[in-house]
C-alpha cells in the first residue's frame, strides 16, 4: 500500500511521534497508550485504530467522540508501532493541526503545532507513534485477555479551524488549474465546489491539490462529465466527494488508497471498473464493498455511523 498523502503534514516536535519511517528487523510487541482528544466536537473529530488489523483484539479502542484513544499491545511487523488516523471535520472545517496539552492549556496552539507546517489542513493518515524495539518490547504476544500497562503513554490536542470554501461557476474544460491559482485563496483552497464541464486534466489536477495542498472536501455534482477516469481520484486526501448524478462509469482504482474518503454516493446502474475503492481504509472500517455502496447491519457498527456522521 502506498505511503501516507499527507505530504509532509508532521514534522517531529517530540521525539516519540514521526510519520511512517520504515525499520528494518524482527517483529516486536509493545504496551503503548496514545490519545487525540477532540475538544470541540462541533468542529470536527478524529478517531484512532490500531494500523495493523491483528492488533485490534489486543487493544482498547474508545468509542467516545471526545477522546480518540488506542492503548494496548501493538505490533511493528519491522516498520514501528501504528496507528491509523481518521480525520471526521464537521461541514465548513478542517484539522489544522495536532498540539501538545500544554500549548491547548495555554491556549496558544501553534506553539507546539505538529503538522501543517505548510498552511495545509491535515487529512486521514497512518502515525508512527513509536519506533523504538530496544525498550520494553517482547518477541511473543502475551495473553490478549490480561490488562497490559502502557509503558508509554502520549497525549495530543486535535485543532480544527474554519475551512477556506470557494465556488467556481460554469468553469470551462481544461481552465481549472489556471482558475484556482488565480483565485481568492489560490491552491490553499481546501471546500471546492466547481460546476461546468470538466475534463480529464482538471479531474487530475484537483486530485493532486487533495495529495498536496489540503483539499478536503470536492462538490462536483454541478460539474459535467460522464466518466470518471481510472485512478482518477488514487491516494487522495479527500473526505468528501460529490459527483453528478447522471455519471455513467467508474474507472479501475478511480478512488483507491483513499484512506479517509467517506462512502461517495453513486447513481444505480452505473458502471464500475477494478477495484475502484480497494485500500480505502474508512470505507472498509464501515463495511462498504466494492460491490456495494451500503454499510453492514451490524449492530456494533452503530456508533460508527454516528461518528462519522454518515
Amino acid at each position: 500500500m502506498k505511503q501516507s498523502k499527507v505530504i509532509g503534514l508532521i514534522v517531529v516536535l517530540m521525539s516519540f511521534f514521526c510519520f511512517n519511517q520504515s525499520l528494518a528487523g524482527d517483529t516486536y510487541y509493545k504496551n503503548l497508550s496514545f490519545t487525540v482528544k477532540n475538544p470541540e466536537t462541533a468542529k470536527g473529530r478524529v478517531y484512532l485504530t490500531p494500523h495493523n488489523s491483528s492488533d485490534t483484539t489486543y487493544c482498547r479502542i474508545s468509542k467516545d467522540p471526545k477522546i480518540a484513544k488506542v492503548e494496548g499491545n501493538l505490533s511493528n511487523f519491522g516498520e514501528g508501532f501504528k496507528v491509523d488516523m481518521f480525520v471526521i471535520p464537521s461541514e465548513g472545517y478542517v484539522l489544522d493541526c495536532l498540539t501538545t496539552p500544554n500549548a491547548f492549556v495555554n491556549g496558544n496552539y501553534r506553539s507546539e503545532c505538529i503538522g501543517n507546517t505548510q498552511g495545509y489542513p491535515i487529512s486521514s493518515t497512518i502515525l508512527t507513534i513509536d519506533q523504538d524495539t530496544t525498550t520494553n518490547c517482547t518477541k511473543s504476544r502475551p495473553n490478549k485477555d490480561s490488562y497490559m500497562q502502557p509503558v508509554s503513554t502520549q497525549e495530543l490536542y486535535a485543532i480544527f479551524v474554519p475551512a477556506k470554501k470557494m465556488t467556481v461557476r460554469n468553469i470551462s474544460a481544461g481552465s481549472v488549474a489556471n482558475t484556482i491559482k488565480n483565485s481568492k485563496y489560490g491552491e490553499s483552497t481546501n471546500d471546492l465546489v466547481l460546476t461546468g464541464p470538466l475534463n480529464e486534466n482538471d479531474i487530475k489536477y484537483l486530485n493532486r491539490l487533495s495529495q498536496e495542498k489540503g483539499l478536503i472536501r470536492l462538490d462536483l455534482s454541478g460539474a459535467t462529465f460522464k466518466v470518471v477516469p481510472d485512478s482518477a481520484f488514487y491516494n487522495s486526501g479527500l473526505y468528501e466527494l460529490k459527483l453528478p448524478s447522471n455519471i455513467e462509469a467508474i474507472g479501475n482504482y478511480a478512488f483507491a488508497n483513499s484512506m479517509g474518503l467517506k462512502p461517495v454516493n453513486l447513481p444505480s446502474g452505473i458502471v464500475k471498473g477494478k477495484n475502484t475503492i480497494s485500500g480505502c481504509s474508512l470505507m472498509n472500517l464501515l463495511g462498504i464493498k466494492e460491490e456495494s455502496t451500503s454499510t453492514n447491519d451490524d449492530d456494533d457498527d452503530d456508533w460508527l455511523r454516528w461518528l462519522f456522521l454518515l
